[in-house]
């Protein structure tokens, strides 16, 4: 009997025992199944459990009886506890194994039964290994990819200083050189790759470690979307973005990092439509949430890489020439779920690519005169 959550024998001894003298008059033999053990096992209480058996080895001293047991083996399957399970057989006179190892008509059976669980133990044994190998490699990689970008932000951050202060100088300078201009513009955009690209590392990195910080408040997505088609817009000379709808909405969450996602997207478009020359963002708002979509007129996605580009480094094959380290999606997907949204992908090849990102609108948003 449990009392608080600690067994209480005495109690249960003279039930029981009470039980046993009767049922054993004139020498009657009384056997006894004891399935509390395995309700206490299969409840968690595990030590409750053995704690029971030792008692009844004690009473087994002092009344006449055969105590049979029973442990439903899946209960006893995984390797934490195999402890136990030693321990409970070690406090058993007899221990019997599951009917299908007990109908055995020869010998023979017997040996190549147990050569089989021989076998699938040493199976199981190496598989662990290789599964813990996996774990400690995949850790190792977190902590290079955690390290070499932290410790490449600092050069890079004082070449962008330095780079900014050769273009002033070279900018105030009377007849200054047009090509020493052009190198140190291109020197400036390669950086701001580079930047870029450890700066997605650094997230992975803090992703997987389960430390990358948010931070939660509401904004106006309208606002948001008009800047970061703006940003990106600079940055490009080949490609014209169209914005298409505003929403007078809200979303709540981390206002940099939806942006984040959005520029990612809308740079994807630019990079992977080398032949066409525009861009569409439309954005629309439903009860519930904002619906956001990025269209591009490039080469699209065959429907089976759709499900694995977001993937961290998967990459097309198609389009493993254009740079890339094939972890900017697999950002972008973890940011949208952070913030209980969906972001999908419709594509066919040689017909371009849509990108669907829906967030929840904010609860606390002011209403709008045009309301639902």
């Amino acid at each position: 009997m449990l009392v608080d959550g600690v067994f209480q024998s005495e109690p249960f001894l003279e039930l029981i025992g009470n039980k046993i003298v009767d049922a054993s008059k004139d020498h009657r033999p009384v056997r006894i199944f004891g399935e509390l053990v395995a309700l206490l096992w299969a409840e968690e209480k595990r030590r409750e459990a053995i704690q029971l058996e030792a008692y009844w080895n004690t009473w087994l001293k002092k009344y006449p009886f055969q105590l049979m047991c029973a442990y439903p083996l899946h209960d006893l399957s995984r390797q934490a506890y195999e402890r136990d399970f030693v321990e409970l057989c070690q406090s058993h006179t007899h221990v019997i194994p599951t009917e299908s190892y007990t109908a055995f008509t020869s010998e023979d059976a017997s040996l190549r039964t147990v050569a089989l669980l021989q076998q699938q133990t040493a199976s199981l044994r190496v598989e662990q290994e290789e599964r813990l190998a996996a774990q400690r490699l995949a850790q190792a990689k977190d902590q290079f990819l955690s390290m070499a970008s932290h410790e490449l932000k600092t050069p890079l951050t004082s070449l962008q200083g330095f780079l900014a202060l050769v273009q002033k100088y070279e900018t105030t300078q009377a007849g200054g050189n047009d090509t020493i201009l052009r190198c140190l513009s291109l020197m400036k955009s390669q950086i701001e790759r580079m930047t870029r690209l450890i700066g997605d590392l650094f997230d992975v990195s803090q992703m997987q470690a389960g430390t990358l910080t948010y931070q939660h408040a509401p904004f106006a997505i309208d606002a948001l979307v008009q800047e970061s088609v703006e940003t990106v817009q600079a940055t490009t000379s080949t490609h014209l973005l169209h914005l298409e709808g505003l929403c007078a909405a809200h979303v709540n969450g981390d206002r940099d990092r939806i942006e984040q996602v959005i520029i990612n997207l809308l740079n994807n478009a630019i990079k992977y439509s080398p032949n066409a020359d525009r861009v569409i963002m439309r954005v629309e708002r439903n009860i519930g949430f904002v619906h956001l979509y990025i269209q591009d007129f490039g080469m699209g996605i065959a429907p089976e890489h759709q499900h694995k580009i977001f993937e961290q480094f998967y990459r097309v094959k198609q389009t493993q020439k254009i740079s890339g380290l094939g972890i900017g999606l697999f950002i972008c997907r973890e940011i949208v779920q952070h913030h209980q949204g969906q972001l999908w992908v419709e594509s066919a090849p040689d017909y371009g690519t849509t990108f669907h990102m829906i967030l929840p609108r904010s609860a606390d948003e002011t209403p709008f005169p045009e309301g639902e």
